[in-house]
């Protein structure tokens, strides 16, 4: 469970969450640093970007600034599918806030 408001009657259950190991997120975050590059695999593409789910079993969502397309690309989907791998690059880790770029 990643929320519970009984107020508004609302609970919000994480897959993710209930099956990653307690504290891998933040021995990741700690360990990793900026350069690193690490595998993964896409989970989603939206217009904006596409969720990769890292091998070290944490997902995000590099936003499409971040991303190196071949010369005149332009769309996410052009060049990124479904379950395709990736390698990720770490440009910044801010463990104190919990969040890579």
């Amino acid at each position: 469970m990643i929320e519970c408001d009984p107020a508004k009657e609302r609970i919000v259950f994480s897959e993710r969450a209930a099956l990653a190991k307690q504290g891998k997120r933040k021995a990741l975050l700690h360990d990793l640093k900026e350069g690193d590059i690490i595998k993964g695999v896409v989970t989603n593409i939206t217009k904006f970007g596409a969720f990769a789910r890292l091998d070290d079993g944490i997902e995000g969502l590099p936003h499409i600034s971040s991303m190196n397309f071949p010369a005149g690309g332009t769309h996410v989907d052009e060049f990124l599918f479904q379950d395709q791998p990736v390698r990720v690059c770490i440009l910044n880790n801010d463990a104190h806030k919990r969040r890579l770029l």
